[in-house]
C-alpha cells in the first residue's frame, strides 16, 4: 500500500500524530506522553517517502557547507601538523558561514518532514522565512551559553594562567582550589545543558510551524514536558550509533586512504577522512531533524493546514 509520504505533493494533509490514543487532536500540545517507536516508525517512513527531497536540500545546505569548510581545514595545515591547528581566520568564517547555511538547512528539512505535501520549493520559502526568528533564537541561546561558561572563564583567569597558551595545548598550573571549583561547575554545567536541551529539542518545529520566535523557548518547553526522558534516551541513541559510524567509518576510510596514498599526503588523508565525516554527520542531522518533526506532530496535534495555511 502506498505510503503517505510516497505520495505526489498536490493538497495538504493532516499530520498523523504517533501517540498512539485519541487525546492530542484538540491542537493543545501540552506534552502528553507519546510511543517513541510509532514515532521512529513515522520517521522510518517520512525518510524512506521523501528520500529525495530530503537529499535534494540537505546535500547544498548542510553537507557542501560541512566539506567546504573541512576541506580548508585540511589543506590550509602544514604538512607537519595536525589539521585543525590552522583553522585560523579565513577558516572560523567559513565555519560561521557554514554554521548559517546548516541552520537554513535544518529549517527546510524540518519543514518537508512536517507536511507530506510541502515541495522542494515552498521548503526553502518557508526556510527562509522562518530563518530570521530562528537565527535570533539560536543567537539568544549561545548568549545564554556563554554567561553560563563565564565563571569558568573568570576561575581560569583569576588563577594567573595564559589563556592563549591554553588554547594552543599548553597544559595550565592551576591552584587546587581553583581546580575544585572549575570540576565541579563544569561537572553541573554538563549535566544542566544536557537537561535544557532534552527540553528544547522541538525549538526547530516550534519555530517553523508555529512562527514562534524567542516564544520557541516555552513552546519547546511545555511540549516535551511528559517525554523528556523518553527523548534523552533517544538522544543519547542517536548520539551513540553517530559517533559509531562516524568513528568507524572514518577509520576504515583513513586507514586505506593513507595505505593507497601513502605518507607524503597527510592533508588530503585528512580530507578525505573529513569527507567521510561529513557524511555521516548530514545524516544523523537529517534523522533528527525528521524525527523532532514527526514529534512535534504528535505532541503538539497541530494538522499540516493549520501549519501552512
Amino acid at each position: 500500500m502506498e505510503s503517505l509520504w510516497e505520495r505526489p505533493a498536490r493538497v495538504a494533509r493532516p499530520f498523523r500524530a504517533a501517540t498512539g490514543g485519541a487525546g492530542q487532536a484538540n491542537g493543545e500540545g501540552n506534552g502528553a506522553m507519546v510511543s517513541m517507536s510509532n514515532i521512529w516508525d513515522q520517521t522510518v517512513e517520512v525518510l524512506r517517502g521523501r528520500s529525495g527531497i530530503l537529499t535534494r536540500i540537505a546535500i547544498p545546505a548542510i553537507f557542501v557547507p560541512a566539506v567546504v569548510r573541512d576541506g580548508w581545514t585540511a589543506f590550509s595545515a602544514p604538512a607537519s601538523t595536525p589539521p585543525q591547528a590552522s583553522f585560523g581566520t579565513v577558516g572560523s568564517v567559513l565555519g560561521f558561514v557554514a554554521a548559517l547555511l546548516m541552520i537554513w538547512g535544518q529549517l527546510a528539512v524540518t519543514a518537508v518532514a512536517s507536511d507530506p505535501a510541502v515541495t522542494q520549493r515552498e521548503a526553502a520559502a518557508l526556510a527562509s522565512r522562518r530563518y530570521a526568528p530562528a537565527l535570533g533564537v539560536y543567537v539568544v541561546a549561545g548568549l545564554v551559553l556563554i554567561l553560563l561558561a563565564l565563571p569558568i572563564v573568570i576561575a581560569l583567569a583569576g588563577s594567573g594562567i595564559d589563556l592563549t597558551a591554553m588554547a594552543s595545548g599548553v597544559a595550565p598550573t592551576i591552584a587546587p582550589p581553583r581546580i575544585g571549583f572549575v570540576a565541579i561547575y563544569s561537572l553541573v554545567l554538563v549535566v544542566a545543558l544536557i537537561l535544557i536541551a532534552v527540553r528544547l529539542f522541538l525549538l526547530t518545529p516550534v519555530i517553523v510551524n508555529e512562527r514562534a520566535g524567542l516564544r520557541a523557548f516555552a513552546r519547546s518547553w511545555s511540549l516535551t514536558g511528559g517525554n523528556a526522558w523518553r527523548i534523552l534516551g533517544i538522544y543519547i541513541l542517536f548520539t551513540l550509533v553517530w559517533i559509531v559510524v562516524q568513528g568507524a567509518a572514518t577509520f576504515v576510510v583513513g586507514s586505506i586512504a593513507r595505505l593507497l596514498i601513502g605518507p607524503d599526503a597527510p592533508q588530503l588523508v585528512a580530507f578525505i577522512v573529513a569527507l567521510i565525516g561529513a557524511i555521516a554527520t548530514t545524516a544523523y542531522s537529517v534523522v533528527l531533524a525528521v524525527f523532532a518533526a514527526q514529534l512535534y506532530a504528535a505532541v503538539s496535534g497541530r494538522r499540516a493546514a493549520d501549519v501552512f495555511a
